[in-house]
């Protein structure tokens, strides 16, 4: 694979991600609820969701960028750069995924929501439940994904380093060589 090929692959993988938050997720906790009736968990839930939806377009834009870097004449400062912002954004996405909407409290509240209101939530929980784990696959993808940039941009740069024309420099020591000859 190649370096454009991974960014493009990242970028396959983040639509994923997006299209489960937005047609899957949001449409679950905003179009399941009972008719009539809401829950300040779908209220966070949809907070959540939106923080998310900005995260992997803040994703999807620096990988957008590493991908035309990597296009033509790679530009590996460029290129090393988008995907660690790119890699920023998803990290950030995991973690709010992880500590909000899959926490154990949510997942807690989840599940009073449903045994306290006597079924009516029933279907909104599930649909929820799904959409979350769609979430979390693709999450998973997203992961392999930057591993798959960052490798293929390692190659590129340590290949790149050893077809480099200058010698290579030598460090030398803080001391100076003391002269005993004197």
């Amino acid at each position: 694979m190649t370096l454009a090929a991974s960014f493009e692959n990242l970028l396959r993988c983040i639509g994923q991600l997006r299209a489960d938050l937005r047609e899957r997720l949001r449409w679950a906790v905003l179009n399941d609820k009972p008719p009539g009736d809401d829950h300040a968990l779908a209220g966070r839930f949809e907070d959540w969701i939106t923080e998310m939806s900005t995260l992997m377009d803040d994703a999807e834009q620096a990988a957008l960028i590493g991908q035309d870097a990597a296009l033509g004449t790679l530009d590996l400062g460029r290129s090393g750069d988008a995907i660690l912002q790119c890699h920023k954004s998803i990290r950030q996405c995991a973690r709010l995924f992880d500590n909000r909407l899959t926490s154990p409290q949510t997942v807690a509240a989840l599940e009073r929501l449903q045994s306290e209101a006597q079924g009516r939530w029933t279907a909104w929980v599930r649909s929820v439940s799904e959409g979350l784990s769609d979430c979390r696959a693709a999450l998973e993808e997203i992961d392999e994904a930057i591993i798959e940039c960052w490798a293929q941009w390692s190659e590129v740069a340590v290949a790149s380093a050893g077809k480099s024309d200058k010698p290579a420099r030598h460090i030398r020591s803080a001391r100076a060589p003391v002269d005993r000859r004197s």
